[in-house]
């Protein structure tokens, strides 16, 4: 089995990074690989706070053969305010999948762990990747313990899917603190979620809508492009999508679904981010979703549309009936010390995760 060397990456190492991350295909029938072009450094630090990044080249050749990297945040546990990170990004070419490179690498993020503020981290596995769910949740040598969350569905639409006859009406945000306001005053009652800087609130890449019911506020949300600095590429597709490509798009044109693009081009999308809605409003939640849809449609022409929800989550029954793709993940709490679990019972309830993290 080839050596590995792990190290922190620095800035001399982003170009290796961004060329590694834009061709490592991810495992299951749609084969995507994450670029962040012009600079992977810059992205991250996009996501979140304090962005360190972890790679292994080989001894030999010096080649860059996997990554790996963390970024951390504050979210909402039980009404109480933490730190956590999130780890993501982790490739690794096959031939490099050993036992001692995944513990030399996960020593090197608890060097790193020990040096910073937060309590642990969340992450998630495509569920199509059972190799990765298999080696990672079992606590073997070296490897932190991987604490099961839930299951998150990740749905994708074309917004010209669903239309339902309406008389609210959407608005682009006009008064940020009116917008805000409404979203700390209608916060839903998960566990876990995360807090809302205020930095997020002046981010120019996202575009953020009130919908009324005459002069009443009755939803807000926002679309979130990132295209900028983040954007997924088909890299390829399974043997048996790849005979059936184009006479499925011919289909999805009729049932108005995402397409599945040439491989080597982007998806086109954006997130729905700070999704909220007033209580006595709840039971038109199909209704809020057509607004957004037209809305979406309207200003974004050709965008697909993506949102992520737990399982558990109220709104999943009725969110899941909009014809969509679905990519499957389970979420997990990664930590180092069984005695300082915060998740180590099971939470009745819900937890709310956003897509543009994932």
């Amino acid at each position: 089995m080839p050596s590995i060397r792990i190290s922190k990456a620095d800035r001399k190492d982003d170009a290796d990074i961004l060329q590694f991350s834009a061709s490592f295909a991810s495992e299951g029938n749609l084969k995507l690989a994450l670029d962040r072009s012009p600079s992977f450094f810059d992205s991250i630090a996009k996501d979140g706070e304090n962005p360190e990044i972890i790679i292994g080249r080989d001894i030999i050749s010096n080649q860059l053969v996997g990554i790996g990297y963390k970024i951390e945040s504050n979210f909402i546990l039980k009404s109480k305010r933490f730190r956590f990170g999130y780890l993501a990004g982790l490739r690794l070419l096959k031939e490099y999948r050993s036992g001692i490179a995944l513990a030399r690498g996960y020593k090197k993020l608890k060097e790193l762990h020990d040096m910073c503020s937060c309590h642990g981290y969340f992450t998630t596995i495509q569920s199509e990747n059972q190799n990765a769910i298999e080696i990672l949740s079992s606590h073997r040598a070296g490897l932190p313990y991987y604490q099961f969350l839930t299951h998150l569905t990740t749905f994708i639409w074309n917004p010209k899917v669903y239309k339902k006859s309406s008389n609210l009406s959407v608005e682009v945000v006009k008064d940020s603190y009116e917008y805000k306001s409404f979203v700390e005053n209608t916060k839903r009652a998960a566990y876990l979620m995360p807090e809302w800087e205020d930095s997020f609130y002046e981010n120019p890449n996202i575009v953020r809508y009130l919908i009324k019911d005459g002069e009443k506020i009755v939803s807000s949300f926002s679309l979130w492009d990132q295209s900028k600095f983040k954007r997924w590429r088909v890299i390829d597709y399974s043997k048996w999508i790849k005979k059936l490509r184009k006479l499925y798009n011919v289909y999805a044109s009729v049932k108005r679904l995402p397409k599945l693009p040439t491989p080597g081009s982007p998806l086109d999308y954006q997130f729905l981010t700070q999704l909220c809605i007033s209580e006595e409003y709840i039971n038109r939640l199909p209704e809020v979703f057509s607004k957004i849809f037209a809305t979406s449609s309207e200003n974004f022409p050709d965008v697909y549309l993506c949102y992520t929800l737990s399982k558990e989550d109220p709104w999943f029954p009725i969110v899941n009936k909009i014809p969509s793709w679905k990519i499957q993940s389970l979420a997990y709490y990664v930590h180092w010390n069984p005695a300082n679990n915060f998740f180590n019972q099971k939470i009745e309830g819900f937890s709310i995760w956003e897509t543009g993290l994932l």
